[in-house]
C-alpha cells in the first residue's frame, strides 16, 4: 500500500512489529524546503489505528521554524515502543519517545514520556538506538569526527555507570564517521557498525565493540575497531549488524564498485577478526541491478535471515548461502520502491517500508508465496546458457528490454563470487551474444552465472566438469 501526507514528498525510514502485530512506521514528510516527523500505527491487517494520532498518523507542524524526522523505531523488551527524533535548526537536538503499545505516551519515561539530548557546545545528530535486554537504552550520535554513545536506564535517566556520567565520546582525530547499527552480545558488550572517512573520498565500513560499561574493548580485533579493508580504493559502508548464534558478528551494508553499490556482507569472529572462511577475505559482495545498499538484516529467530535496502531483499539460509527458494535465486529487485526498515511478524512475514518517489510505502509479504518463480520475468532480462554441462567456453545469450549497462559474474554456489566475467557500462539493449571463458584451473562442479543490468538481474545454474 501507499499513501502520503496532502500531496507531499513522504519517506518511511524505519518499521517494527509490536507483540500483538501491529505495525509501527516512522519517517518524514516534506513541502518546499519544510520537513516533520511522521509516525504512523497500523493494525495487523494494515489498516490504520484510528485511535493514534489523527486517524493513525502522528506528525509534527510544517509551519514550525525547525525541522524534524524519525529515523528510528524499536520495540521495548516490555511491551511499547520508541521512537528516536532528529530536530534540526540552530541548536539541534535528539528526542527519544516512549509509546505504550497502545499507542499512548508512556509518561514514565524520562519527563513525561520524553527525553530531549541538549548541549549548546555542539550539534549532534543520531543515527541509531538499541534496547537491551535489561530495558536499558544506548543512542549513539555524530558530530563531526566525534560519536556519542549514550546510556539510559530503563526509566529513561541518564546511566551514571556508563562511560563518564553516562556517555562515552569515540574521537578518531580528522577521520569524520557515523555509527548506524547497535547489537548487543549475550555477555552484555555492545557491537556497532558505520562508516568513517579514511581518507579524500574514500569511506570504509567500520566495525566497535564497548562493553556493558561504556568501556573501549581493547580485546577486539586492533583496539577494539575493525575496518573493511577488502578493497583499499573502494568506498564501503556499514548499514546494520546482527550477532549469529556461534557469536560471529555479521556486518550488511554497500561496496561501490566505482558505478554502482553492490550488496556487502562481512562476517567477523568474536575476535573481531574476519572470518576467512567466508566468502573472499572475510567478506562477500552480491551484484544487485543497479544502486543498492543493504540497510536493513532481520533474523527469523535463528541464523536464518532477510537482508533489505533500496530496491532489493536478499534471503539467506542459516548458513548464510543465498536461499534459492526465495524469488530469483534469493533475490527479489523493486522497480518502483525504495526500501529503508523491514521487520518480521509472529507468522514470519515480512513487513517492507519506505517510499515511491513521493508517497509513503508499506508492504507485507508471505514466504510461502515467494518461491514461486513466475516474478523471474520482472527483471527485464532473459539468460541463456550453453553448453551446459561446460569444460571451460560458455556462450550467454541474453535479451534486455531496455538499454542497460552490463555485468556478468560466476559465482560458487555458496554465494562467494569468483570472477567478473565481463562489465558493459555503455548502455546494450536487445538480444546480446557473448563468448566467455571460465578461469583457468577451476574445480568442477556446480556455480552460478549472473546477469545484471540498471533495471533488473538474472542467473543460472552451470555445471563445469
Amino acid at each position: 500500500m501507499t499513501f502520503d501526507i496532502e500531496n507531499r514528498i513522504d519517506r518511511m525510514l524505519d518499521v517494527t512489529v509490536l507483540t500483538n502485530d501491529d505495525i509501527i512506521a516512522v519517517g518524514f514528510t516534506k513541502k518546499e524546503n519544510r520537513q516533520q516527523f511522521v509516525v504512523a500505527k497500523f493494525e495487523q491487517d494494515g489498516q490504520f489505528d484510528e485511535q493514534f494520532g489523527q486517524d493513525g498518523i502522528l506528525h509534527g507542524d510544517l509551519s514550525a521554524d525547525q525541522s524534524s524526522e524519525a529515523i528510528m523505531v524499536t520495540p521495548g523488551r516490555s511491551g511499547g515502543f520508541y521512537v528516536l527524533l532528529n530536530y534540526f535548526g540552530d541548536n539541534n537536538r535528539i528526542r527519544l519517545v516512549k509509546f505504550m503499545a497502545s499507542g499512548s505516551i508512556d509518561s514514565t519515561f524520562a519527563t513525561n514520556g520524553l527525553y530531549i539530548l541538549e548541549d549548546s557546545t555542539r550539534r549532534w545528530t543520531a543515527n541509531a538506538i538499541l534496547v537491551t535486554a535489561k530495558e536499558e537504552i544506548l543512542l549513539t550520535a555524530e558530530s563531526g569526527a566525534l560519536i556519542l554513545v549514550l546510556k539510559l536506564t530503563s526509566t529513561g535517566l541518564i546511566d551514571q555507570n556508563f562511560g563518564t556520567e553516562g556517555h562515552l565520546i569515540l574521537d578518531q582525530g580528522n577521520k569524520f564517521q557515523r555509527t548506524l547499527a547497535l547489537a548487543e552480545q549475550e555477555d552484555g558488550k555492545v557491537v556497532m557498525t558505520g562508516e568513517a572517512n579514511v581518507r579524500d573520498n574514500i569511506w570504509k565500513a567500520f566495525v566497535m565493540r564497548i562493553t556493558a560499561d561504556g568501556i573501549i574493548d581493547s580485546t577486539f580485533n586492533k583496539g577494539g575497531y575493525y575496518e573493511e579493508n577488502l578493497d583499499s580504493t573502494l568506498t564501503s559502508t556499514g548499514q546494520s549488524i546482527y550477532v549469529t548464534k556461534e557469536n560471529k558478528l555479521l556486518v550488511v551494508g554497500g561496496l561501490h564498485n566505482g558505478n554502482v553499490y553492490d550488496a556487502l556482507l562481512i562476517r567477523l569472529q568474536s575476535s573481531g577478526e574476519p572470518d576467512m572462511t567466508f566468502g573472499d577475505q572475510g567478506g562477500i559482495i552480491i551484484p544487485t541491478s543497479g544502486n543498492n545498499v543493504i540497510r536493513e538484516i532481520r533474523s527469523f529467530g535463528n541464523d536464518e535471515v532477510i537482508l533489505a535496502g533500496d530496491r532489493v531483499m536478499i534471503k539467506l539460509t542459516d548458513d548464510f548461502a543465498l536461499d534459492n527458494s526465495f524469488w530469483n535465486q534469493g533475490i527479489k529487485t523493486h522497480i518502483n520502491e525504495f526500501i529503508y526498515g523491514i521487520s518480521i511478524n509472529s507468522n514470519q512475514e515480512l513487513i517492507v517500508a519506505g517510499s515511491t518517489l513521493q508517497d509513503f510505502f508499506l508492504a507485507k509479504y508471505r514466504l510461502a508465496s515467494t518461491t514461486s518463480t513466475t516474478d523471474l520475468n520482472q527483471n527485464n532480462i532473459h539468460l541463456e546458457l550453453f553448453p551446459n554441462p561446460l569444460k571451460r567456453d560458455v556462450t550467454v545469450i541474453c535479451t534486455l528490454s531496455s538499454p542497460t549497462w552490463i555485468r556478468i559474474d560466476l559465482w560458487e554456489v555458496n554465494g562467494r563470487i569468483l570472477k567478473t566475467l565481463l562489465h558493459k557500462n555503455d548502455p546494450v539493449s536487445g538480444r546480446q551474444r557473448f563468448e566467455l571463458q571460465m578461469p583457468p584451473n577451476i574445480p568442477a562442479g556446480s556455480y552460478i552465472i549472473t546477469v545484471s543490468g540498471n533495471k533488473g538481474h538474472t542467473m543460472k545454474q552451470v555445471v563445469i566438469f
